[in-house]
């Protein structure tokens, strides 16, 4: 249902836990999440749910040009019948969304940044995602997508690690130079409220030599 790569990956049955570390990489169907470490979750012998800590970043292969993406300090999804059925996406969290509309034909692009957001996942389909009350984000038709903002910074495939069968397991690959996922959010983030909050401060400043004008008068 999984597969998984990484420099190093401990289990321990007594809390049916498995620990991937160096640049771990999960995949499931048509989903890859990647973190600094990634933490499986194990019950009845099934995966439960996966963690990805630090720097961590999942997307969903739509087709070969077009991925939707999240990114954020921890990721967790959770999987039901060896399925990803729903993603929690937590601090710095940014997504690249394609939607569709009721005949499957792609709409647009929708690039969000919140602290937190939920996705559902149904038949391989992102079905819904809910954003806290704090979220910013653009709908872009396809036409209009900036080429720069098609994917989000930390964006990478990475197909060719992913094993294909038990005995691939044993074959050496080489990573794929990653970026920090949480730099780039609060870098971008930090950008955005330092210009909010020299708007307030030039509006304040406006409204009170206003107010003095009319004092004069």
């Amino acid at each position: 249902d999984i597969q998984t790569v990484g420099d190093s990956l401990v289990y321990l049955e007594k809390d049916s836990m498995i620990r991937c570390y160096g640049q771990p990489i999960l995949w499931n169907d048509n989903q890859q999440i990647a973190a600094d470490s990634i933490l499986v979750f194990l019950a009845n012998e099934e995966v439960e749910h996966a963690e990805g800590l630090g720097n961590a970043f999942a997307c969903q292969m739509q087709t070969d040009e077009f991925f939707n993406q999240m990114s954020g300090k921890e990721i967790i999804a959770y999987m039901d019948s060896g399925n990803i059925k729903e993603v929690l996406v937590k601090g710095n969290a940014e997504t690249v969304y394609y939607p569709k509309d009721d005949n499957g034909k792609y709409t647009g692009v929708n690039k969000t940044q919140s602290s937190f957001v939920r996705i559902f996942i149904e038949n391989e389909e992102i079905k819904r995602i809910l954003f806290t009350t704090a979220t910013t984000g653009t709908m872009y038709p396809l036409k209009d997508m900036p080429p720069q903002k098609a994917n989000l910074s930390a964006f990478f495939w990475a197909s060719g690690e992913r094993p294909a069968d038990k005995d691939d397991v044993f074959r050496e690959v080489t990573h794929q130079q990653r970026k920090a996922t949480v730099v780039s959010a609060t870098s971008e983030q930090d950008e955005e409220e330092k210009a909010a909050k020299e708007k307030k401060e030039k509006d304040k400043r406006k409204k009170s030599s206003n107010k003095g004008q009319l004092k004069s008068k």
